[in-house]
């Protein structure tokens, strides 16, 4: 099994460059890469948060390193399709099972300021 935990992580690895972008958590100031997923399954919103939440995000982190200086609700920011985006962590989600270290954030506007 440790070969596919291997390969997978490799591919992770490999695919990082088309697919992460650079996310900034503003109470650090430090930037990380991610991996955006923003539209994840309404089930898995329900199921993992309990409720639905419609303007969430799932951030995947590789680096290990980059995912220990992100905590809950630290807010962050990135730019998807050209918009400027503030999102809020909620929850983390760290299987020792999963490559990726995932980061559930939602999407704050200008009346959460």
């Amino acid at each position: 099994m440790s070969e596919s935990h291997d390969m997978m992580a490799d591919i992770v690895a490999d695919r990082a460059s088309a697919t992460t972008d650079p996310v900034k958590n503003l109470r650090t100031g430090v930037i990380f890469t991610a991996e955006i997923d923003g539209s994840p399954s309404p089930e898995i919103v329900l199921t993992e948060l309990g409720e639905d939440y419609r303007n969430v995000v799932l951030l995947h982190v590789t680096d290990d390193g980059e995912a220990a200086g992100i905590n809950p609700l630290d807010k962050v920011q990135f730019t998807l399709f050209g918009k400027l985006s503030t999102a809020q962590i909620i929850k983390r989600r760290d299987n020792p099972a999963n490559v990726q270290n995932d980061f559930w954030a939602m999407q704050l506007t200008s009346k959460d300021a």
